[in-house]
């Protein structure tokens, strides 16, 4: 089932945006780098960056009000637009997805009835091109979405429902038509688990996601899942002496790639590497106990790419496809203070990486891009 939600509309801006540019020397030519702060009167959370086929960047969350949040800038970080979408109250968007004609899908939850399955459709210009919802049963939230063989999408999220105990959480994958009707949906796990936080699909028309699930003792553990086309379960498969799984790519082996946290808070990064079965080949463990994990992403050389926080200061953290550290770099050490962290490696090898940002001296948080080269740095943050 969907309904369709009212129109986009430009998103009031209060502060302007000077972009940090510098140039940097690098083997193939300049690459540009900056470190930019964007936002408006209110608290702005970022969740997701993407980089368009032109080499703009899309990234966006949500709005203090409570509406779902799009920019778009070049690649120096110049903004060519700013969207919110949404009646207000908690609508917001978790992730984004790129389209061919230069637009994109954008997914989250729209608070409306009990909080619904949300999709919106904008153009290369961020004019919404359609607003989606798909009721279920409680609230559901995507918190990912990916393209699917036959032109369609997946939505992933989770389900939180009351109970006279407190709430329960079942894993959500919701299979969208190439038009955006929904085909079909499925929950998975039981009802006291984590979730899910990312998905991808496969080479044999099926589905594999990861998040967390309960360890019996207290905490939880990484959680993969592989369903197939119509969704019914194939296997799943748990990683002990984890916390989370935040992230999974498929490999061109058959296999996946998992970045996950090493314990409570999200702290301490773990790579785990698994056949096309789930079982796990190798992890690699990047033991900083500061480091504060958010989301992993595939290079262009085939490794991996981490972006988090470390001592409130923007982190990333890149490995080679064998797992061995090649770049570790902190962004910024402390004129802002971070959470959270999304990335994309860029087509000039370098990197963008979109957080939830805030000065000490002001009360509201922003959105804060920066654009590294392929070592990891860029300009100044700004102030």
């Amino acid at each position: 089932m969907r309904v369709t939600r009212a129109s986009g509309r430009s998103y009031p801006r209060t502060k302007s945006v000077v972009a940090l540019v510098g140039l940097v020397l690098a083997a193939g030519g300049c690459q540009p780098t900056f470190h930019e702060r964007y936002g408006g009167a209110g608290n702005d959370l970022a969740r997701f960056v993407r980089e368009a086929p032109d080499g703009d960047l899309m990234f966006g969350g949500r709005v203090g009000a409570g509406d779902g949040l799009l920019l778009r800038t070049d690649g120096a970080g110049f903004e060519r637009w700013s969207r919110s979408f949404g009646a207000g109250g908690s609508d917001g968007f978790e992730s984004a997805l790129l389209r061919s004609d230069g637009g994109a899908l954008v997914a989250g939850v729209e608070a409306g009835n009990a909080g619904d399955a949300w999709l919106v459709a904008v153009g290369q210009d961020g004019a919404e091109v359609e607003s989606l919802t798909y009721p279920g049963p409680a609230l559901e939230q995507v918190v990912a979405l990916a393209a699917t063989p036959d032109h369609g999408v997946i939505l992933a999220g989770n389900l939180l429902a009351g109970t006279p105990e407190g709430f329960d959480h079942w894993a959500l994958l919701i299979k969208l038509d190439a038009s955006y009707g929904e085909e079909w949906r499925q929950y998975y796990g039981g009802p006291d688990q984590p979730g899910l936080a990312d998905v991808v699909a496969t080479q044999d028309g099926g589905y594999v996601f990861v998040g967390s699930q309960a360890d019996g003792g207290g905490s939880t553990q990484a959680w993969l899942v592989k369903v197939d086309g119509s969704g019914a379960l194939q296997w799943e498969r748990r990683f002990p002496s984890t916390y989370a799984a935040a992230s999974v790519v498929a490999t061109d082996d058959g296999g996946f790639a998992i970045g996950a946290a090493a314990a409570p808070g999200n702290l301490g990064a773990v790579l785990l590497r698994t056949d096309a079965h789930g079982d796990e080949e190798w992890r690699r463990s990047y033991g900083d106990p500061d480091f504060n994990v958010g989301e992993m992403a595939s290079t262009l050389e085939g490794g991996f790419a981490f972006g988090g926080t470390k001592d409130s200061a923007l982190h990333l953290l890149v490995a080679d496809a064998a797992g061995n550290r090649i770049v570790e770099t902190t962004l910024d050490r402390g004129s802002l203070g971070y959470a959270g962290a999304d990335l994309v490696q860029t087509r000039d090898g370098g990197f963008a990486v979109v957080s939830t940002c805030k000065p000490p001296s002001e009360s509201n948080h922003d959105l804060c891009l920066a654009k590294t080269d392929a070592l990891g740095r860029s300009a100044p943050a700004p102030g």
